[in-house]
């Protein structure tokens, strides 16, 4: 591939100094069509520009017994839930979602299909 693939989405009314977390659910969309049961983590990179990014975000992969037959809990859909935070570092900042490890480096499969299944931004509670 020459390029990622990029989703990209405005934040509004961000506090900026507030700590914010970034959830994102993604699977393998041939899988999800073949009825194929992996346990794999899709490639996936986020970034965020108008906050920095606190190191410690994860990938994990899980299985979602909820997917459409024939997934079930003894052969479940495996997605992929991937999280971080950031602290917003003033005005509006924008959120891009790319299927490449880093820019310049895909790290995963040419030509697999990431679908993009949730995506959730929101102020963390931090105590004194």
């Amino acid at each position: 591939a020459k390029a990622p693939n990029v989703l990209s989405q405005e934040l509004r009314q961000l506090e900026p100094g507030r700590l914010y977390s970034v959830k994102v659910i993604t699977g393998d969309f041939a899988d999800l069509q073949g009825g194929k049961t992996r346990k794999v983590s899709q490639t996936l990179s986020v970034q965020i520009d108008g906050g920095t990014v606190v190191p410690g975000g994860f990938s994990h992969p899980f299985p979602s017994c909820r997917g459409p037959r024939p997934f079930t809990a003894k052969k479940p859909l495996w997605m992929t839930y991937h999280w971080l935070q950031f602290r917003a570092t003033g005005g509006p900042a924008a959120l891009s979602i790319s299927d490449w490890a880093k820019p310049g480096e895909p790290g995963g499969p040419v030509g697999q299909q990431v679908m993009v299944n949730f995506v959730e931004v929101q102020p963390v509670l931090e105590t004194q």
